[in-house]
């Protein structure tokens, strides 16, 4: 990272960039909560041309109505845990 930077938002997508796709680990910084980044930085992230056409699924336990904001529903997810 060049000198002087530092990172304070981070999201991604897994996508087949066709019909489905995952937001995961979106995350601001707690220094930087609270003026906007996030919604600013959510808005950005769905309209990227590789997923805004597709199905989106979040799995979160929080920050529910910022994404209501953006469509996401309250929907059940069905989990299968890790076999070890």
């Amino acid at each position: 990272m060049a000198e002087g930077l530092i990172q304070i938002g981070f999201g991604r997508f897994v996508t087949d960039g066709a019909t489905f796709s995952w937001f995961c680990d979106f995350m601001i910084d707690s220094d930087h909560r609270a003026n906007g980044l996030g919604t600013w930085m959510l808005g950005v992230m769905l309209e990227h041309p590789n997923v805004r056409d597709t199905n989106i699924y979040l799995g979160t336990r929080d920050a529910h109505e910022l994404y209501r904001r953006y469509g996401f529903e309250d929907k059940a997810m069905m989990k299968r845990p890790a076999i070890r």
